[in-house]
């Protein structure tokens, strides 16, 4: 009868880091959806857009490299905790490219200079 203590802290946890998660990736994806929406008058935007998300994933998987050194955080596999990340960037990219069916063309001219389309 002793156990259901651990059990229920563990669930409290999962509970907390999905609803963190989740909240996050919201946000990122407003984030992502405003920029989207502000790009159609500014299309060098996007190339500001994408340097910051390429930067911001690097930044996260050397933080998931970093807290696997950490014993007291447990040893979390990195190619788990990146697998999740891109799965969850991935999904939030096709549904904003459906959403915006001309953003390649406008990565595209915001990659090479080209201001007008």
């Amino acid at each position: 009868m002793g156990g259901g203590g651990v059990a229920e802290g563990a669930f409290a946890h999962v509970l907390a880091y999905t609803a963190f998660h989740v909240a996050a990736f919201v946000a990122v994806g407003v984030f992502a959806a405003a920029v989207l929406r502000r790009s159609e008058r500014q299309p060098s935007l996007l190339a500001g857009a994408l340097l910051l998300f390429v930067v911001f994933e690097c930044g996260f998987f050397l933080l998931t490299l970093l807290m696997m050194q950490s014993h007291r955080l447990g040893m979390p596999a990195w190619y788990l905790v990146a697998s999740g990340n891109l799965l969850a960037a991935g999904v939030m990219g096709v549904y904003l490219s459906r959403k915006y069916p001309a953003l390649g063309a406008r990565v595209d001219a915001a990659l090479s200079g080209r201001d007008g389309m």
